[in-house]
């Protein structure tokens, strides 16, 4: 019987192995899992699963060299060591240990390969909203008005939310913000902003927010994963609140981005959002307020020139028409003058009297023969007797 040691088994499996594959290199899709760091190594499970979702295959991936992993993280903003259950496109080859067994060395991991999956998956999700016609919901809420009350999404312990309250602590304006803590990083941070999007929805009813501003402190790559997440987009989507979103990133934007009020790369920037939201709202109210002044003192100018004319005009007519009555008053007096008796006895005229009674042309013709009249003639008293009454 021929005999071998577990040591021949291995070597004649790696010597196999290096036959078939010739130590070559080779680019595999694969999902990473539990991706860890053991001194300057990383280590992850390569894991192939069926369309049942059970692992088909499975073999552990290794990267000595660090900067493979930096260089992707910069390039893509994803740190592998805060993100789990990733696809990623690496270029490794075949490495067989007799104390370790059969593992895959990565020597590169594509970053073109993972951007352009985040880009996919934001057009996915923004094509979704659009068809819906909800994805400017948000972003096209009319602006707040101060004193604005301000619902804030972030860690417990988050300094990115210090951050935030000590620039609007600093502000000359008065601020009311709520606090929602949640977990913002990690497997569970989805859920946990869904709920809280929940709550704040909810407690909209009975409290007017001015903002909704999400934050936190770090810079895992998961959230800027999570940020292209159809659920948070849609609760977003669906907040009659005005929303900022903060999280600290640098690479491109997030469905996120393109569907919030506003977008901040920091707590910070986000607080100088609100502080500016409030100073234009103060400066546009000033220019109102200057501009209804301006307006009132403008109309009341109008008012009293066309009053100052009226007056004058008004003056002008009292005037005239005092001049003319005072001269037709003169006229009628100066007629008046010279149809007094005493001067038109002067120019012929007499005042009859019957008895001390005058006699008017009415009283004229019930004068009798012998009546007896007095007539009162310039300088003369005439005393005379009717001989006859004719009327012509």
């Amino acid at each position: 019987m021929l005999k071998f040691t577990l040591s021949d088994i291995l070597t004649i499996v790696n010597k196999g192995q290096k036959a078939l594959f010739g130590g070559f290199s080779f680019w595999l899709e694969t999902e990473m899992h539990k991706i860890r760091k053991v001194g300057n190594n990383y280590y992850s499970e390569m894991i192939e699963f069926d369309d049942q979702h059970n692992i088909k295959a499975k073999i552990t991936g290794i990267i000595f060299d660090a900067t493979i992993v930096s260089n992707f993280q910069r390039k893509t903003g994803i740190n592998l060591l805060k993100s789990d259950n990733i696809t990623l496109l690496i270029k490794g080859k075949l490495h067989f240990h007799k104390n370790y067994g059969t593992s895959i060395i990565i020597n590169e991991i594509s970053s073109q390969y993972s951007l352009g999956n985040i880009t996919e998956q934001k057009k996915h999700i923004l094509a979704k909203l659009q068809q819906e016609w909800i994805h400017h919901n948000n972003k096209h809420l009319p602006a707040p008005v101060p004193p604005l009350t301000i619902a804030l999404v972030c860690g417990a312990k988050s300094q990115g939310a210090k951050d935030f309250l000590s620039v609007l602590e600093q502000s000359p304006y008065q601020y009311n913000i709520v606090p929602y803590h949640t977990a913002v990083h990690g497997n569970t941070a989805k859920e946990s902003v869904l709920q809280t999007l929940q709550k704040i929805k909810e407690d909209c009813s009975h409290v007017n927010y001015s903002y909704v501003v999400i934050t936190r402190w770090g810079g895992e790559s998961s959230w800027m994963l999570r940020q292209n997440d159809e659920k948070i987009a849609r609760a977003i989507c669906h907040l009659s609140v005005p929303t900022i979103v903060a999280v600290w990133h640098t690479s491109d934007t997030s469905v996120l981005d393109q569907i919030a009020y506003h977008t901040a790369k920091t707590p910070t920037d986000a607080a100088y959002i609100c502080q500016e939201a409030t100073e234009k709202y103060h400066l546009q109210t000033n220019h109102y307020l200057a501009q209804i002044h301006q307006r009132v003192q403008t109309k009341i100018h109008e008012q009293k020139t066309t009053i100052d004319t009226l007056l004058l005009n008004i003056n002008s007519l009292i005037s005239h028409h005092y001049t003319q009555t005072k001269n037709n008053i003169e006229k009628r007096y100066t007629a008046i003058q010279q149809k007094d008796p005493s001067k038109l006895k002067h120019q012929g005229y007499g005042i009859i009297q019957k008895d001390g009674t005058y006699i008017t042309p009415q009283k004229l013709k019930e004068l009798g023969n012998w009546d007896e009249l007095t007539i009162d003639i310039y300088d003369h008293t005439l005393t005379v007797k009717i001989t006859k009454n004719t009327t012509k």
